[in-house]
């Protein structure tokens, strides 16, 4: 048997999973139904989107024939004392064009430079606890 790819689920999706006893066929197939009713009670979230479009992937996750690992939320970063400045440049933001950080606005005006990081992706570039208040999004 080919080693399946692990799938990377949203956040929500696999706080679900996780909820979840695997172990026995029975819990498998009321899993299953679980899956599909949330599946059709909940049109148009993210969560929604990624079931539609990932049935078969999710389903080999559920019988235990592929891994899955819960993809990491986002996180804005706050430059350490934001709340004492009247400026709107509070943000952590990163420069994929020339892989910088520097302070500026939430909304960049560019393609090339990001807000929204994971806390591990932060950290890596030397944003942590000790520079930045982050703010889940």
């Amino acid at each position: 048997m080919t080693k399946l790819e692990t799938l990377i689920v949203p956040v929500e999706l696999g706080e679900w999973l996780q909820s979840r006893e695997m172990g026995k066929s029975e819990v498998y197939f009321s899993t299953i139904d679980s899956l599909f009713h949330y599946w059709d009670t909940s049109p148009y979230t993210s969560v929604y989107n990624f079931i539609s479009q990932n049935k078969k992937e999710l389903i080999e996750v559920i019988l235990g024939s592929r891994g899955y690992r819960v993809d990491e939320p986002l996180y804005q970063a706050l430059i350490k004392g934001h709340e004492v400045t009247n400026s709107y440049y509070i943000y952590w933001n990163y420069d994929k064009s020339d892989d910088g950080v520097f302070v500026s606005i939430l909304h960049p005006l560019n393609d090339n430079l990001i807000t929204e990081m994971s806390k591990s992706e932060w950290n890596e570039l030397g944003i942590n606890d000790s520079n930045a208040d982050f703010v889940k999004v």
